[in-house]
């Protein structure tokens, strides 16, 4: 899939991109959390039987 002499510019370019990855989700990520549970499942495309 990817070539593996391209490993070290890859892991260059997550390190430096994690905390920024991390920084934008970080307060989404806790809205969700905080919401009921029966609000994020009871959405009318989610189909239980799916996962």
């Amino acid at each position: 899939m990817f070539d593996r002499e391209d490993w070290p510019k890859m892991m260059d370019f997550l390190m430096e991109s994690m905390p920024k990855i991390e920084e934008a989700f970080t307060l989404p990520l806790s809205k969700v959390n905080r919401l009921p549970k029966e609000k994020i499942y009871n959405h009318t495309n989610y189909n239980s039987e799916q996962y």
